[in-house]
């Protein structure tokens, strides 16, 4: 009873051990690579910001100088609408001369509980002939970035957006904004897409989709609305939650300008599903969590298997050496399926027994 209880303790910890280390190696593993991509995602977002600092600084050097904050404002809408990504969002940018004061300020509507980052930039005036710089101004360009796992998706309907902006050009261009209905056929072919509305230059509604209100367009605020036609020629892409219901589940609005030149002609909103890339992300962690778990049951089973093998020959052997500190054994020491290091000890474990028994046996004849 106490030989299968020691045996059945060594086994429980060999498993429980070897386990533990597969599943955190497995974890380890997981976590690492969300961590690392992240890393590198927050690196890749924080480059580009850079990138949009520079630019607009190199194109606003000498505008800065006269305080000229209509040209500040136009290089600023043009970079801004070359560079947008889904990425991340522009919330402000801020501009002031080399006296600290602000020449160009506008900031975008965006949610309140964004985490919001800084990336700023000074300006610098080299002289050609001298080849002495002077600081010039400073610009500060704040943004946050957005759920990586949306990102991806949100281009598509970008896509989608930008398709619809151009026709509705066209139907503009050729004064027949009542071709716009055709739209329709195409708004069917995705089932994703909740609802879409194209205004104009004035506000004024051209296009609807459905004809009838959903469910899902109940959940837009006036303050989502403002944000909507908010778009401008400086903030082209304006993307914000509009709701999470059970029915449709994550829904993003995408806000995109039409633009023609400098002229505003209105805007493109589309109302999206999130839910099926959403369950297809948590499908995919669905399967990756299995594989962790199937990984480490496959870990305790082998690690079970090895314990029992080695921890049966260990067990007895360590039965056999307590009976021989208490006293030489009467029988032999026998031990079936060891294996060589294990015979090994098992042939030292006899012949101490041996001479032992020698000993003991040497003592009784000289007592007699």
């Amino acid at each position: 009873m106490r030989l299968d209880k020691m045996r059945f303790s060594i086994i429980t910890r060999l498993t429980l051990v070897f386990s533990l280390l597969v599943l955190g190696t497995a974890l380890m593993m997981y976590f690492g690579v969300q961590m690392r991509s992240e890393r590198l995602r927050q690196a890749y977002r924080a480059e580009s910001m850079r990138f949009v600092v520079n630019a607009i600084s190199f194109g606003i050097r000498n505008y800065v100088v006269t305080d000229d904050a209509k040209r500040i404002g136009q290089v600023v809408s043009e970079t801004l609408n070359k560079t947008m990504d889904p990425a991340f969002v522009i919330t402000r940018v801020h501009v002031r001369n080399a006296d600290g004061e602000p020449v160009y300020d506008y900031s975008y509507p965006h949610k309140s509980d964004a985490k919001i980052k800084t990336v700023s930039s000074e300006m610098i005036h080299e002289n050609s002939e001298t080849g002495e710089q002077t600081p010039i101004g400073t610009i500060r360009l704040e943004y946050f970035a957005r759920d990586a796992d949306e990102t991806d998706k949100t281009r598509q309907i970008i896509t989608i957006g930008r398709t619809i902006g151009s026709m509705f050009q066209v139907f503009y261009r050729n004064k027949s904004l009542f071709q716009a209905s055709e739209l329709i056929s195409a708004m069917k072919q995705d089932p994703h897409i909740m609802y879409c509305r194209i205004t104009g230059k004035d506000n004024v509604e051209h296009f609807r989709y459905p004809e009838k209100p959903g469910p899902v367009e109940s959940h837009i605020s006036p303050e989502h609305a403002r944000r909507a036609l908010a778009v401008s020629h400086a903030s082209p892409l304006v993307i914000q939650n509009i709701t999470e219901t059970g029915h449709a589940g994550k829904v993003i609005e995408v806000s995109m300008l039409i633009e023609q030149g400098d002229e505003k002609l209105g805007v493109v909103r589309i109302g999206y599903s999130m839910k099926d890339w959403t369950r297809r992300i948590e499908s995919t962690r669905r399967n990756v969590s299995l594989i962790i778990v199937g990984l480490t049951l496959l870990a305790m089973g082998l690690s079970w298997y090895l314990s029992r093998s080695v921890a049966r020959p260990l067990a007895r052997l360590s039965d056999v050496a307590r009976s021989v500190a208490a006293e030489a054994p009467r029988r032999e020491i026998r031990i079936s399926d060891a294996e060589e290091d294990i015979a090994k000890l098992e042939a030292s474990f006899e012949a101490i027994a041996t001479r032992l028994r020698t000993r003991r046996d040497e003592v009784g004849d000289l007592a007699e």
